[in-house]
């Protein structure tokens, strides 16, 4: 049986095998499975469900509307029980006439069925049962609150039915919650106890018996104080929410936790147990990092939510959460508090953390995991999280290196060098790890080969993915990880896939990944569009229930007394309310604000040290506002203080002592010394972050204590004193790297800032497009088109010059590539690009740009159906490259002419072009061929070969070359050929072949993987050939809405090519729905293209499919017509296959008239001249109609 699960808990979800199912065509469909899941497995009446769900129409309406969303239901279900028919039934839904249930015999797995049994088991009597586990599981399954998020628009009696069952199951897991509580108590299960405790205070904070069994276990276990701080939370809650007191049994055990009559439990204290021990135990050589632990006030239901996250993650069932706020509310403290007080808890978790950076942002592709992977490996000094850690961190981070590099060599070696800097990889496992073990030499090795090899060929962004997420899930097999990013707000676009990717491969494993981001920079969007992290989120949510912890302001003014009560002091309510009052509870404004009074005697301390209101307190006069605070703060430093901390925000958040000091010309110790002594530990404002070392250069790293005291100090500077200043810490940091090219590509996206503040606009163009070279090496196509286009807005304020023009060619060239990966083969941006590339090839082009230019025009061309233009840019491409001996780009001239000849069916002449082309491609060479032309040549040629020697009727050798085509494209491991590859080979391929079963499971395959990466291109393609199959199946109405979508989005792209195909195939979906008239339309528009476009390869067939329209019409005559036409066609084309198909139904129509004699010897003239493909549908049938004839 298959294993459907529907989660009703937290949002709707249904899985088979644990993999989303899709295709539910409304909410109402949803809705009828959720109800007819929750309520009591028996008929239900349909007039009933109809009433519940359209209540607003007739009840005919209704039922018939309710007969659609069945439908829809068992489509989708019943399709799930079937490798690959799409017409097979199943039973999971049981209708008849007058009912509709769910099976009950099924292999059905329902959450809050089982939920709810389980609960009423333990309810019944029987408190605390011998197998606990089971209650433990179900209370598990409670992912969130009934059918979260989901109401029904104009079915208010619905809506009204989840918020009573919502409220009934909080109830019942409230009770399982409090039974596993006080089981655990009872059985001295201390742990567990607690798990459960705070998991019931979490869901239900008003409960008082929750905040009791809370703060018994934790004055048993140890944690008195902790006791005593939730009393007063639950006080402050109540007092808050409900305006009432603790009862007299919460003040009671309050009051005995206070005296100590709750002692500690010594034999169960609380102590996690390592997953697995490493082999050995190493001394990091270098200097121990100092801790510098922030104090932390509040947030204790948000530490409460983490860690509960963290056990359950921990247990198996890894997770994404996600933190938000707005700047200064505290996100970055919290998980920076929740990861020190993870880390002493758990003696074997590896936490980690990378940061965005928000002067580089998107074109520094990778950055937070690039940290994340540093960390890994051992790189602390160049991360600033150690210094907010225990100082065992390093020593753990080290030792676990013996664990972390053979899992890098084995699943990520292609990472090294790419995201990870090889040389200090090794320097990192010489100086941390013994010398005998034996992968240290493969490393070794494995990293001289790498820098000694110039280029190398580039990694997929897939690739790239699977291997990152590879490693981190091997990881988790020995050892839990805490993954922190923060600041997603400024993230890259390979993050954020990297991040989704990532994060949909945690559910089975022992990983948290907790991602921070500003609220308000997200809201806002980039570049005029929702911001890219938006879809992550909500994908995240819908799919995996993932929770976001919103830091609102409505426990600011905990957060104001939390901060005034970790001194001693006498500061009464006024002040307090009035403090909040100024700083809405902002944990930034409130410290701030808060340590100025402090600092100029507002307040004072009183003779037993406590705080109080000093006489000269004047609110009047305080700073109202945060830059008031920081101002003042500022203006405390001295001349040359202030001087270089404005130096240092040109840098950005993170700043280099050196890279100040040059500029400065101040020597590095004594900057040092100055950053490290007055402006960190006396003022507070900076705070040393880590070193690292290039080329024998140490460079000491420091970062502002908080972003907004940068931006003050930047908006500080003018617009002439920031032009000299970004020039002068540009030119230093050029200086630092111009011998070591990669770092100087690592580099190039804060360069090419630099020099765009300080108005050097060519040298800034210049970095921008070495960003944008090396983000498209990274398949980070988004960041690629950023950095081109900031290159080429920068070329256009300067005056023409044969050198600029020379840059802007080669940029233009460059950015076709991200283009045609985003926006398609057509487009208005490609269209702009390639027009102003060939205006400047002509006056400025080399050899390479040139045939880059005609290359591109080709593509544009074909695209749009101008098929003979197209045609002469390919020649001339290919005698261009033949004169430069430039064997690639004459592989792919000759591929660009096979391209133009099998759309103008010349099928031999194609197949010819092909094979010569695939003759030139050399694999271990020519794979930088994806990077040139969109995709592999040595795929393309491979799947337009396939294409070829089917139309020429060779269906074997077709097949054969489709198998070559996805393994080469499997193995060149470039995103763009695989969905090229699955695009011909497993969907055009089976369409043409008539194998529907085949074509409706590979283009499946083939449009959820195009859909992933947005090729918006074979999105159109797949879309119609999966609307024919639906068609061919029987969901005819499905099948054309899927076509005309498919074809819409293919003119969207002003795209004409492929369209006489899409006709044939929307007219043949039209004809099974028995609409005559717009089948035919649709024929006269497709052979129209024909004539338009000169496109013919799809020309016989669509005379064919007419004429079979005419024999449905009663035209026999027109029909006989059609059919000769076809024959003609193919004929003239060398097409066997097509005149094979015609063939036949001109023989049928002659059969059907009495004129058998005449159609056997043509149906055996053109079966006998094939020698392969016997087992084809074309070749069956005519090999049947031939027995019938005989």
């Amino acid at each position: 049986m298959v294993a459907i699960t529907v989660r009703l808990f937290g949002p709707f979800q249904v899985y088979l095998n644990g993999v989303p199912i899709e295709g539910f065509r409304s909410d109402k469909a949803r809705a009828l499975l959720a109800y007819l899941c929750t309520e009591e497995i028996k008929p239900h009446r349909r007039e009933k469900l109809a009433g519940l769900l359209w209540p607003e129409i007739p009840e005919k309406s209704a039922r018939a509307n309710l007969r659609y969303a069945l439908t829809n239901l068992r489509r989708i279900l019943s399709a799930q029980t079937s490798s690959c028919e799409p017409n097979s039934s199943g039973d999971i839904l049981a209708a008849t006439p007058q009912t509709i249930q769910i099976n009950p015999t099924n292999d059905l797995w329902i959450d809050v069925a089982i939920f709810e049994e389980v609960a009423h088991q333990f309810k019944s009597g029987n408190r605390i049962m011998p197998d606990v586990s089971i209650l433990e599981q179900a209370v598990d399954s409670f992912r969130g609150e009934f059918l979260e998020g989901f109401s029904l628009h104009g079915s208010p009696a619905f809506d009204e039915w989840i918020l009573l069952n919502r409220e009934r199951f909080h109830r019942l897991v409230i009770e399982a919650l409090h039974q596993l509580t006080e089981y655990h108590l009872q059985a001295c299960h201390y742990e567990q106890a607690l798990y459960f405790a705070w998991h019931q205070v979490e869901l239900d904070p008003w409960q008082e018996s929750a905040h009791r069994q809370l703060m018994k276990l934790l004055a048993i276990s140890g944690q008195r104080a902790k006791a005593l701080i939730q009393y007063e939370t639950c006080r402050r809650i109540l007092g808050k929410e409900l305006g009432i007191e603790p009862d007299e049994k919460t003040k009671a055990l309050y009051e005995q936790i206070q005296q100590g009559e709750i002692t500690v439990n010594t034999a169960t204290h609380l102590q996690a147990t390592p997953l697995f021990s490493p082999p050995g135990s190493f001394m990091p050589v270098g200097p121990m990092v100092r801790l510098e632990r922030q104090p932390f006030f509040a947030r204790q239901s948000e530490l409460s939510q983490l860690a509960n996250s963290l056990r359950r993650s921990i247990d198996g069932s890894g997770q994404v959460i996600f933190v938000s706020g707005e700047a200064g509310s505290g996100k970055t403290a919290l998980i920076n508090e929740f990861a020190y007080r993870a880390f002493e808890m758990y003696d074997d978790l590896i936490v980690v953390r990378g940061s965005c950076n928000a002067h580089t942002g998107i074109g520094d592709p990778y950055l937070p995991f690039r940290e994340i992977l540093g960390l890994l490996t051992g790189d602390v000094e160049s991360s600033g999280i150690a210094r907010t850690m225990p100082n065992e961190y390093t020593i753990r981070l080290w030792n676990n290196m013996s664990l972390v590099v053979p899992v890098l060599l084995e699943h990520g070696r292609d990472l090294i060098k790419m995201l990870l800097p090889g040389d200090a990889l090794v320097q990192r496992v010489k100086a941390c790890l013994p010398a005998q073990i034996d992968w240290i030499r493969d490393i070794t090795e494995f990293v001289a080969q790498k820098s000694s090899t110039q280029g190398g060929h580039a990694l997929t962004q897939y690739a790239l993915l699977e291997q990152f997420t590879r490693i981190i899930r091997e990881l988790a097999v020995h050892r839990p990880l805490l993954i922190l990013v923060d600041d997603l707000q400024w993230t890259d676009q390979g993050s954020i896939n990297l991040l989704l990717h990532l994060g949909k491969h945690l559910q089975d494993t022992s990983i948290l990944l907790i991602g921070a981001y500003r609220t308000e920079e997200v809201l806002l969007g980039r570049n005029s569009q929702p911001h890219p992290l938006l879809t992550v989120i909500h994908e995240f949510q819908r799919d995996h229930g993932v929770i976001n912890i919103d830091i609102e302001q409505a426990e600011g003014y905990s957060f104001v007394e939390d901060l005034i009560e970790s001194e001693p002091n006498q500061l009464g309510g006024n002040f307090r309310k009035t403090l909040f009052k100024l700083t809405k509870g902002h944990p930034l404004f409130t410290l701030e604000l808060l340590r100025g009074m402090q600092e100029r005697g507002d307040l004072v301390k009183d003779s037993q040290d406590r705080w109080i209101e000093g006489s000269a307190l004047n609110w009047e006069e305080l700073p109202a506002r945060l830059e008031a605070a920081i101002a003042e703060r500022i203006n405390r430093l001295s001349g040359l203080e202030h001087s270089i901390l404005r130096l240092a925000s040109i840098e950005g958040d993170v700043f280099a002592a050196e890279v100040v000091g040059r500029v400065k010309k101040i020597s590095d110790a004594e900057m040092v010394d100055l950053l490290s002594g007055e402006l960190d530990r006396k003022h507070r404002l900076i705070q040393a972050q880590g070193t690292k070392h290039l080329d024998g250069q140490r460079l000491s790293y420091y970062h502002f204590r908080h972003i907004l005291f940068q931006k003050y100090l930047y908006s500080s500077l003018d617009k002439i004193e920031r032009e000299h200043l970004h020039e002068a810490v540009g030119t230093v940091i050029e200086g630092l790297y111009q011998n070591l090219p990669d770092q100087i590509m690592v580099f190039a996206p804060q360069l090419a800032r630099h020099f765009q503040e300080a108005g050097m606009a060519i040298k800034a163009a210049r970095y921008h497009y070495q960003s944008g070279e090396r983000a498209v090496r990274l398949s980070a196509n988004e960041e690629g088109m950023f950095h081109y286009y900031q290159a080429l807005q920068l070329l256009a304020t300067q005056p023409d010059s044969p050198e600029n023009n020379q840059l802007e060619l080669k940029i233009l060239v460059a950015l076709t590539i991200p283009l045609l990966a985003i926006k398609g083969y057509i487009s208005p941006e490609l269209d702009k690009v390639v027009k102003r590339a060939s205006v400047l090839v002509r006056n400025t082009g080399g050899a390479r740009e040139l045939m880059g230019t005609l290359l591109r025009l080709f593509l544009v061309n074909t695209t749009h159906g101008d098929h003979q233009v197209a045609l002469e840019f390919a020649t001339r491409l290919t005698h261009i490259a033949q004169q430069n001996q430039d064997v690639i780009m004459e592989a792919i001239g000759v591929h660009a002419q096979g391209v133009v000849k099998f759309h103008q069916g010349e099928f031999r002449k194609a197949l010819s072009l092909f094979e010569k082309a695939i003759a030139l491609y050399d694999p271990a060479q020519h794979r930088t061929s994806a990077f040139i032309m969109g995709q592999d040549l040595g795929v393309a040629g491979l799947c337009w070969a396939m294409l070829s020697l089917w139309m020429l009727g060779y269906p074997d050798q077709a097949m054969q070359r489709r198998q070559q085509a996805l393994a080469l494209a499997q193995s060149v491991d470039h995103t763009f050929s695989l969905g090229y590859a699955f695009t011909l080979a497993d969907s055009m391929i089976h369409q043409l072949r008539n194998d529907i079963t085949l074509a409706y499971k590979g283009t499946a395959n083939a449009l959820e993987f195009v859909n992933k990466y947005s090729f918006t291109f074979f999105q159109a393609y797949n879309l119609v050939v999966m609307g024919w199959a639906q068609a061919e199946t029987g969901h005819i109405e499905e099948g054309i809405a899927q076509i005309l979508s498919g074809i819409v989005k293919h003119k969207e792209m002003n795209a004409r090519s492929f369209l006489p195909h899409y006709q044939a195939l929307l007219a043949r979906s039209y004809y099974l729905d028995r609409n005559l008239d717009a089948a035919l339309e649709a024929f006269d528009q497709g052979l129209a293209l024909v004539e338009e476009t000169g496109e013919r390869y799809y020309e016989a067939e669509l005379k064919r499919l007419k004429g079979e329209l005419f024999i449905a019409q009663g035209k026999e005559a027109q029909a006989e017509a059609c059919f000769s036409e076809a024959i003609k066609v193919a004929r003239d084309q060398n097409a066997k296959s097509w005149e094979l198909r015609s063939t036949t139904s001109l023989a049928c129509l002659w059969q059907m008239q009495g004129k058998g004699s005449d159609a056997l010897p043509m149906i055996s003239e053109i079966h006998s001249w094939f020698t392969e493909g016997f087992d084809t549908y074309d070749l069956e049938h005519a090999s049947s109609l031939l027995s019938e004839l005989k």
